[in-house]
């Protein structure tokens, strides 16, 4: 591969500690190398949410050169083709929930959704559809779409900072 081909998406410098303080969790020898098949791992581990697709294509990317070892700098080679910037996710969410809020007045019908879904290939089972609910539906099995979003969203839209851990919220009004 071309050095063109990686230049797709340049990790900030603040991008690059993350992904730098994930590796060196993974790194446990400290040889400077981490196994390919840790890469999805270090990935999350430094904020991201790569896809079952994006992993299996950053590790058949790391065993390329068959040593079986992952150098860091390649990684952040690897990895800039798949790093996502999350600046724009609010946006990008909202036009996505357009298809679902079709009088364009905010919410979402939570079994409309879900049909959608499932005609498309998701593969949800029972325990899955009912922690979305609890987690995002109201009493009318409706989706307040801007809470749906923040939920989703994985940056602090007021701090504009990533956001640590995992918060449980609700869209059920009390």
């Amino acid at each position: 591969m071309s050095e063109e081909e990686f230049a797709l998406n340049p990790l900030n410098d603040k991008d690059k500690e993350e992904l730098k303080r994930a590796f060196t969790k993974y790194d446990k020898k400290n040889l400077g190398n981490i196994k390919p098949i840790e890469i999805a791992d270090v990935f999350r581990m430094a904020g991201q949410n790569p896809t079952v697709e994006e992993c299996n294509l950053m590790i058949n990317e790391a065993e390329e050169p068959g040593t079986g070892m992952l150098m860091f700098e390649d990684l952040i080679k690897i990895c800039e083709k798949y790093w996502k910037n999350y600046q724009n996710y609010s946006q990008e969410l909202k036009e996505a929930c357009l298809a679902f809020d079709r009088q364009d007045v905010g919410v979402m019908d939570f079994d409309e959704m879900k049909q959608i879904l499932i005609k498309y290939g998701e593969q949800l089972d029972e325990n899955d559809l009912e922690l979305f609910q609890d987690t995002f539906v109201n009493e009318s099995g409706k989706i307040i779409v801007d809470d749906f979003i923040k939920q989703l969203n994985p940056v602090d839209t007021e701090s504009g900072k990533k956001k640590k851990g995992g918060k449980k919220g609700s869209g059920k009004k009390k």
